[in-house]
């Protein structure tokens, strides 16, 4: 039953995207979203995950969604020399798509005074909701089994992102040097060490499976930084045993979040 609501959900993006996807334009860097104003206090900001090889990116939990009483923007990561997107960063270590879609965010948020921003994501996803999220004093974020030590899930050739890897790292596997895989291995750890100031703000709702790989790789790593620099942390764990699989269990954990967040908001001003 996951799986069919998965494949409608896919169907029902791609009739979306075709009347509401828009470009935002940086430094001559282009940056494809949809955002859908509907005028209310909060908003949430989606990043897509990675699909699987020969697929290009697509928008993820805009069905999953639709219902929901906030404000949306889905932002796509489809750069890439297979358009399956590079964790929202650069080509050769330049960085160039991170600072399109930091302004991109400025951009929708300044005019708009939003009570609450929260960012949201799985896999490739979750890794774009931490990276950014963790930026924004105030700031929610519901991560689902993001990966952390980047250089080194690039690296695993069972994780087929030669492609990935050698457009973010501007080399192949054979010829990146072990500092740069370092490099990428830290980005994340150093936003949580540069951004520690906002701990008491940044709420951050992670759900993961102890079964799966990523957990052991990466997941326990997260958990020990984030909650070692004082960061609040809520944690959800599932059970599957596929990485793949959380597309199929994150969806019902994100709705539950999202409402969460607002609710308490709203509890919270009503007093």
């Amino acid at each position: 039953m996951k799986k069919v609501k998965k494949y409608a959900e896919y169907l029902i993006t791609k009739i979306r995207v075709v009347f509401k996807q828009r470009k935002y334009l940086y430094d001559n860097t282009v940056i494809k979203y949809m955002y859908e104003n509907r005028r209310r206090k909060d908003l949430i900001i989606v990043f897509s995950s990675c699909t699987r090889k020969g697929i290009k990116a697509r928008y993820n939990y805009v069905r999953t969604l639709k219902n929901m009483e906030l404000d949306q923007l889905f932002i796509l990561d489809d750069y890439g020399i297979d358009g399956r997107g590079i964790y929202y960063l650069g080509k050769g270590m330049d960085f160039f798509v991170e600072r399109a879609v930091s302004h991109l965010i400025s951009h929708i948020t300044s005019g708009h005074h939003y009570r609450k921003i929260i960012f949201a994501g799985s896999s490739k996803g979750g890794y774009g909701a931490l990276n950014f999220g963790l930026q924004y004093p105030g700031s929610y974020i519901i991560a689902g089994s993001p990966q952390y030590h980047l250089g080194s899930y690039l690296m695993d050739p069972d994780n087929h992102l030669d492609d990935t890897l050698t457009y973010i790292a501007g080399k192949s596997r054979e010829s990146i040097s072990k500092a740069a895989v370092k490099y990428l291995d830290s980005h994340l750890y150093c936003k949580i060490q540069n951004y520690k100031s906002y701990k008491s703000s940044v709420n951050i709702f992670l759900f993961y499976s102890r079964e799966e790989r990523t957990y052991q790789e990466h997941i326990k790593d997260l958990i020990i930084d984030l909650k070692e620099n004082g960061f609040y942390l809520q944690e959800d764990v599932g059970e599957y045993k596929n990485h793949s699989d959380v597309s199929l269990h994150f969806p019902g954990y994100l709705k539950t979040a999202v409402q969460l967040i607002i609710d308490s908001e709203e509890c919270y001003e009503k007093g």
